[in-house]
């Protein structure tokens, strides 16, 4: 049957509830627009509900309409519709830039197809510790904003809030191969994790 997107939606909302249930969402808030890298918590939130979606349709490529308009994108090629290419990480900007929550979407994606690493740990690795129990080990705070993409100013919280290298984080630490973290995050050239340096002791910083 093919996926309608209201059924997109469904399954979009439905990781956003798994994350609640058996994760920890970030709680970072501001508005967030398609294409424009947002902050990691929000990347991180939006990014799994994402994947959530893909994972449970089989399927990387995603539908939607909004305010009257049909779009579409491919976690497996990066690529918003139109072949339109996302904006990617910088290894020089570290773990906390921002970054377009399809971005985290499309490591998941990769992550879940990869044998050494595979669908059941890539969304196991969300109900550990590493994801649910503050203060988190790579010591992100959030952050809360104005309506407006890019966001302009912002206010920085005290709330220690997961994201995506946490995430990497629960998943070496529960097993999987260094080799397979750096294959899609390339550390060197775009998403720079030390996936030779996890945080498997809850609370401590690198």
């Amino acid at each position: 049957m093919k996926a309608t997107g209201r059924t997109l939606l469904r399954h979009t909302e439905l990781g956003h509830w798994v994350m609640e249930s058996f994760g920890r969402s970030p709680n970072e808030g501001g508005l967030h627009c398609l294409g424009v890298p947002t902050f990691p918590g929000q990347a991180w939130s939006e990014g799994w509900a994402t994947a959530f979606s893909s994972l449970a349709r089989n399927s990387s490529v995603y539908y939607d309409k909004q305010n009257g308009a049909m779009f579409w994108f491919d976690l497996e090629l990066r690529r918003y519709s139109g072949a339109n290419l996302w904006q990617r990480p910088s290894a020089s900007s570290g773990l906390f830039q921002v970054m377009d929550e399809n971005e985290v979407a499309a490591m998941l994606w990769e992550l879940a197809l990869d044998p050494a690493v595979g669908r059941a740990s890539v969304l196991a690795a969300l109900a550990t510790s590493r994801l649910t129990v503050p203060p988190f080990g790579r010591g992100y705070t959030t952050r809360q904003w104005d309506p407006v993409c890019p966001p302009l100013e912002y206010n920085f919280t005290n709330e220690s809030a997961p994201m995506l290298a946490d995430y990497l984080d629960s998943l070496v630490c529960q097993g999987a191969p260094a080799t397979a973290i750096d294959n899609v995050t390339s550390p060197t050239e775009f998403y720079p994790y030390p996936s030779n340096l996890p945080i498997c002791n809850q609370g401590a910083m690198p």
